[in-house]
């Protein structure tokens, strides 16, 4: 399942946190969940492998992250439909 997050404020961080922590017993289920955008108001971090949850999680404000680019935008992600769940 490719995962899409819109806004890193406390609902944002806690969802990949619990992705993380679930991460495992998801996988029992057959569910594989593959974050692949994390987007903040002004740019985001987008990689179609997947993004590390511990990387996104270090990261208390998404922008001081290595992997932060301001043209990954809601725009971005629309236009790429490879996603399976959006979550905002």
């Amino acid at each position: 399942m490719r995962i899409g997050i819109i806004g890193y404020g406390n609902v944002g961080k806690a969802f990949v946190k619990l992705l993380k922590i679930k991460n495992k017993y998801l996988e029992t289920l057959g569910i594989n969940p593959i974050l692949t955008y994390v987007l903040d108001s002004k740019g985001g971090i987008y990689n179609s492998n997947g993004i590390d949850f511990d990387n996104v999680i270090v990261s208390e404000i998404l922008k001081s992250n290595e992997l932060y680019d301001k043209k990954i935008n809601f725009d971005f992600l629309m236009s790429n439909k490879d996603i399976d769940v959006l979550m905002e």
